[in-house]
């Protein structure tokens, strides 16, 4: 298991892949309003009353997906089964460790659901493209 043995081409394509596939989940005419909705009562944040900075919400979403996808590139080098058994066995592992959170903040499994969706489907792409091209 190495850093350098990382097919780093196939990593940027399933990189981009997967802000796409996740843009593209959380658009304002996918899941992104239903999910909001789901949250609670509070109305959905504009470009004008958001108060994260962009920095820190597009900075931090860039490095769970680099964290992710490095997470399956390790470990379609060492282990010996399919690459997207392993995509989709990090993306479980992802999602259901933030299971509790969601249920303690009283969001519930659909909130849940619609979050993690993505990752899980990333990480399967991920693991089937980083297999490929090893």
């Amino acid at each position: 298991m190495n850093f350098a043995d990382i097919n780093w081409a196939a990593f940027a394509v399933v990189y981009v892949i997967g802000f796409v596939v996740s843009s593209i989940w959380f658009g304002p005419k996918t899941f992104y309003p239903i999910w909001w909705k789901l949250m609670g009562d509070r109305p959905m944040p504009t470009r004008e009353t958001q108060t994260t900075p962009a920095v820190a919400l597009f900075g931090l979403t860039m490095i769970g997906l680099f964290v992710q996808v490095a997470a399956v590139a390790l470990l379609v080098q060492v282990l010996e089964i399919p690459g997207a058994l392993i995509g989709l066995f990090v993306g479980l592992v992802g999602a259901f460790a933030s299971l509790g959170h969601r249920m303690f903040a009283g969001h519930g499994v659909k909130v849940w659901a619609i979050e993690v969706t993505p990752d899980v489907i990333v990480a399967v792409i991920a693991g089937i493209i980083l297999s490929l091209w090893r």
